[in-house]
């Protein structure tokens, strides 16, 4: 208190404290003192309470969305077009052999053996790896989390479907994890069963899905968290389960929606007025006319309205809808929908690709770094430990045997390669690439990479390719080969063979001049 409060206080107390309390306030953030216009609305609790009261009816409003919004329908499909691709997350093992160089042989038997095992690698036989991939990642986009139980080796009553290997994933959506199941004598938080650290020991699932028909009861069991695969979108810390991308978008996409339905209506009701009849004067009635009952006229191209009374006239109504706003509207609100939710390109997701090279690249860009989060987020997720458990389980069951010069503690390692940035100039993009090579800041299997390729492959699709062409006398300029040594083998070939015609002699003629010199 300063000296005039102190004074005030001998007095009023009351007063005073007012005064230090007032000034407290002028003192904090301006954003932090509610006023009048401005309500200060607050986010009150843990991230896991938010969680318990918010996270179904947000997932539920997601999946409604999705069975009925085309908007929120492509929104998600070009998200998982871009963080998981078409064929699903790329893995190209790299064991070291104990040189600390990638050992050939064995990468190659791996990357076989693993390509084999996901042509079909859940529980039920059905999705190969790539559409497992696309489903797992739409369930954890538009629900927040989705679950993947691994099953290994031998279960009693079951057989993987990919014998070679004894390990399937047995895929569950977030509705077998319950919500409510809380018994904190347990450590049970959400149905996950956590130790004092809050690490994951159990999760509690139940035996059938809950919205099932066929469900008898809301039995669970509990499956071991070293076992159970966990992908979960989260945005605060302390968080044991995910939320949908579209939490933060859903009132204005549901706005949207009720804008574009009044829109519709106001235009069928424009579209179905057709015209008015302007009656005349009062004169021109009599008191029969005015008792006359609504009268109706055929519409057809080419009608004539030849029966009009005295002092009728026909005018048409000029239809204002649908509104010329709704375009710029509707585009700054799927623009704003597309940055909240995973920050998706909205070029693709509307259809509307305008602007120079330029503007679509920087948007093509920006779009592609919010992608990789999400795709790296992915893969530490779910493809890292998914192809890691397969090598392990492989090599257990003897499906794999590294060689002796293998390092055993480098064969899990692998390259995870996402969906790559496309082109827009494919020329101007390969020219770049091209100087980057050429100039020594990058290489070539950076540049395969980029582009979605395996550089191992692609080289040894290379080898095999120039071998062919050139056993077939084929020359292309892909291989520079020709370029470098083919004009100097016919120059040589052509020299041998003049020799050749003149006897190989190159002495001076008759007359003592040197043959062929200038």
């Amino acid at each position: 208190m300063n000296l005039l409060d102190r004074a005030i206080a001998t007095v009023a107390p009351s007063w005073a404290l007012t005064r230090a309390r007032s000034r407290s306030g002028l003192a904090a953030y301006e954003a932090a003192v509610p006023s009048r216009t401005h309500k200060a609305k607050k986010s009150v609790g843990s991230a896991d309470s938010i969680v318990q009261r918010s996270a179904k009816s947000l997932r539920d409003q997601a999946r409604h969305l999705e069975e009925n919004s085309d908007l929120i329908d492509g929104l998600l499909t070009t998200l998982v077009n871009n963080v998981v691709g078409k064929e699903g997350i790329g893995v190209e093992p790299m064991p070291l052999n104990h040189e600390g160089r990638v050992h050939e042989q064995f990468a190659r038997e791996l990357l076989d053996g693993f390509v084999e095992w996901s042509l079909r690698p859940d529980s039920t036989g059905q999705y190969s790896r790539s559409e497992m991939e696309r489903l797992v990642c739409r369930t954890w986009l538009r629900d927040g989390e989705c679950l993947g139980e691994q099953l290994l080796g031998f279960i009693p009553g079951f057989m993987h479907p990919n014998k070679a290997v004894p390990f399937s994933l047995q895929l569950m959506e977030p509705d077998f994890l319950p919500l409510d199941l809380t018994r904190p004598a347990d450590g049970v938080q959400q149905g996950i069963e956590v130790n004092r650290w809050q690490q994951a020991t159990f999760y509690h699932v139940y035996e059938q899905h809950p919205g099932s028909m066929a469900v008898t009861g809301f039995k669970t069991r509990p499956v071991k968290a070293e076992q159970m695969l966990h992908i979960k979108q989260v945005k605060r810390l302390h968080t044991r389960r995910g939320v949908t991308v579209l939490a933060s978008a859903l009132k204005r996409i549901s706005g949207l929606d009720n804008y574009e339905e009044s829109e519709l209506v106001a235009a069928r009701i424009s579209a179905a007025m057709a015209f008015y009849i302007r009656k005349g004067e009062g004169q021109d009635y009599t008191a029969d006319d005015t008792a006359e009952k609504r009268r109706h006229f055929p519409i057809s191209p080419g009608t004539i309205f030849d029966d009009l009374k005295p002092g009728e006239d026909v005018g048409s109504i000029e239809s204002k809808r649908p509104s010329a706003l709704l375009q710029p509207f509707r585009d700054a609100m799927t623009r704003m929908i597309c940055s909240a939710a995973g920050g998706v390109n909205h070029s693709t997701v509307s259809k509307k690709y305008e602007g120079s090279y330029s503007a679509q690249r920087q948007e093509l860009v920006d779009s592609f770094v919010s992608y990789g989060v999400l795709s790296n987020a992915f893969i530490n997720q779910w493809s890292r430990p998914v192809y890691r458990r397969y090598v392990q389980m492989s090599i257990l069951s003897g499906r794999h045997v590294p060689p002796p010069d293998v390092d055993m503690r480098t064969v899990l390692i692998a390259y995870y390669q996402p969906p790559v940035m496309p082109w827009i100039d494919p020329y101007k993009e390969a020219q770049g690439n091209r100087e980057l090579v050429k100039g020594g800041f990058g290489t070539e299997a950076e540049v395969n990479r980029a582009r979605g390729k395996n550089p191992q492959e692609l080289k040894r699709q290379r080898i095999r390719e120039i071998k062919e062409n050139r056993e077939a006398g084929l020359v292309f300029s892909s291989d520079a080969y020709h370029e470098l040594y083919g004009a100097r083998e016919s120059n040589e070939e052509r020299t041998v063979q003049d020799r050749a015609g003149s006897g190989g002699d190159d002495s001076a003629d008759g007359d003592g001049s040197t043959a062929g010199a200038d």
